[in-house]
C-alpha cells in the first residue's frame, strides 16, 4: 500500500511540476496576467495543503514563502506595509501598534529589518503588552505580505495585477531590494513544489501530516 500511495504522490507531482513549468511559456505569450495568476493559485493551494488549520490564505501564503521558498529575504518587514495592515484591522490593539509603527523615524534608503531588529525599533514608551500582541502580528508587513496584497490579490479579484513590484527607496543589507515579479515568485513557487514532493516521498505522507 505504501508504495502504490508514493506511486501516486510522485504522478501528483510530476503533472503539478508540468503545470508550474509551462507558466513561463504562458507568461511569454502575451498572457502575463493568466501567468501571475495561476503561479499565485498554486501557492495558495499548495500552502493550503501544508497548513491545513486554515489561518487564511494571506497568512499561510507568508508562510509557505517563508519556509519552503528559500528566500529568507522575503520575511524581511517594511514599515509602512505593516502599519497600512494594522490600520485596516479592528480593535484598539491593532489601533495602537499603527500608531506606535507610525512614529519610528524612517530614513531613505531604508534598511529593511527582520522581526528582531524591528523590534527593537518601536519607542521606548512602547507598553511591553502592545509588544507582545504586535509580535505575532509582524508577517503582515513581511515583503511576502507585500506580494500577497499588490500581487496575488489583484490577479485573483481584480482582473490581473502589476508586472512587478520594484522598492527604490528600500535596502537588504545594503543592496537595492530585488524587483517581485513573476519570475521570482514562479521560482518559489517551483522549490516549494520540490520541497513538499521530497517531503512526502520520504515521509510517505502527503504534505507530510496526514
Amino acid at each position: 500500500m505504501t508504495d502504490d500511495k508514493v506511486d501516486f504522490m510522485r504522478a501528483f507531482f510530476d503533472d503539478l511540476d508540468a503545470r508550474v513549468a509551462y507558466l513561463p511559456t504562458l507568461h511569454t505569450s502575451g498572457h502575463g496576467n493568466e501567468a501571475m495568476l495561476l503561479c499565485c493559485c498554486y501557492i495558495d493551494g499548495l500552502a493550503s495543503y501544508l497548513f491545513p488549520q486554515d489561518e487564511g490564505s494571506h497568512r499561510n501564503f507568508v508562510r509557505a514563502i517563508r519556509e519552503y521558498g528559500d528566500a529568507e529575504w522575503l520575511a524581511r518587514l517594511h514599515p509602512r506595509q505593516l502599519r497600512e495592515s494594522l490600520e485596516k484591522m479592528d480593535g484598539a490593539r491593532a489601533r495602537q501598534a499603527a500608531d506606535a509603527v507610525r512614529r519610528i523615524p524612517v530614513a531613505a534608503p531604508l534598511e529593511l529589518p527582520t522581526e528582531q531588529e524591528f523590534l527593537a525599533w518601536l519607542p521606548q514608551d512602547t507598553e511591553p503588552a502592545l509588544v507582545a500582541w504586535l509580535t505575532p502580528q509582524l508577517w503582515r508587513g513581511t515583503l511576502a505580505s507585500i506580494a500577497y496584497t499588490r500581487l496575488r490579490v489583484p490577479a485573483v479579484h481584480q482582473l490581473g495585477a502589476p508586472g512587478g513590484i520594484e522598492f527604490d527607496d528600500s535596502r537588504i543589507d545594503g543592496r537595492r531590494v530585488p524587483v517581485i515579479d513573476f519570475r521570482l515568485l514562479h521560482g518559489i513557487v517551483e522549490r516549494i513544489s520540490t520541497s513538499v514532493r521530497e517531503l512526502s516521498i520520504r515521509t510517505a505522507k502527503w504534505f507530510g501530516r496526514d
